[in-house]
C-alpha cells in the first residue's frame, strides 16, 4: 500500500484558491503523496497542475468517467485513468458504492452518474480498497457543511471511511494549511 490523498473540488473554485492548491499539491508530490484526482476545470486542474511541476514527481492517479474527459486521455503522464478501462466488477461495485451516497441517484443522467462513480476511485483507489489518507477541496458547503456539487460524494465516502476532510473553502481549514505549507 502507498500513501495516497485525494485533491478534488469545484470547478469555480476562485482563481485565488489556485496558488494554494498548486503549491499543496506540488509540496505533497515531494514528499511521497500520490494525488488522486479527477481532471475537472477548477480545483482539480489546480490540483494536477502543482502535481506536473513537482520536481521529484509521485505517481498520480487522474480518474475520468470517460474517453478524452476534458481533453484528458487514458494513459497520460501515466497517470490518466479511464473508468471504462477498468475491470467490469470494479466498476460496477463503485457504481453501487456511489448510488448508496448520493441523495438523488436515480435523478442523475447517465453522464452525472459516470462522474459520482469516479468520485468513488478518487477516494478509495482503483481496487476499491487503499482509501486516501486525506482528502483536500475547495466547494461552497450547504446548511449542514458538506461540499455541494460533485464533491459531495467524494467528502461523503470519506467521511464514511474515517477519512480526514479538509474544505479550503472554510478559513479554518484553508488557515491550517497555508501554515503547514510555510514550514
Amino acid at each position: 500500500m502507498y500513501k495516497a490523498y485525494t485533491g478534488v473540488g469545484s470547478r469555480s473554485t476562485p482563481t485565488n484558491i489556485r496558488s494554494i492548491i498548486f503549491n499543496l499539491a506540488a509540496k505533497l508530490s515531494e514528499e511521497g503523496y500520490i494525488l488522486r484526482s479527477g481532471g475537472a476545470d477548477g480545483a482539480d486542474t489546480y490540483f494536477q497542475d502543482g502535481w506536473l511541476i513537482s520536481e521529484d514527481r509521485a505517481p498520480a492517479e487522474i480518474y475520468i468517467p470517460w474517453k478524452r474527459f476534458n481533453g484528458r486521455y487514458h494513459g497520460q503522464w501515466d497517470a490518466v485513468v479511464e473508468s471504462d478501462k477498468l475491470p467490469e466488477h470494479i466498476l460496477e461495485e463503485a457504481e453501487r458504492i456511489a448510488s448508496s451516497i448520493h441523495p438523488a441517484w436515480d435523478k442523475c443522467s447517465r453522464g452525472a452518474k459516470a462522474l459520482h462513480t469516479r468520485n468513488v476511485f478518487q477516494v478509495l483507489g482503483k481496487e476499491l480498497n487503499n482509501p486516501s489518507k486525506f482528502l483536500v477541496c475547495w466547494a461552497e458547503t450547504d446548511k449542514q457543511g458538506k461540499p455541494k456539487g460533485g464533491t459531495r460524494t467524494a467528502w461523503v465516502l470519506a467521511e464514511k471511511y474515517d477519512i480526514p476532510c479538509f474544505n479550503l473553502y472554510k478559513v479554518e481549514h484553508r488557515e491550517r494549511i497555508e501554515k503547514w505549507l510555510k514550514e
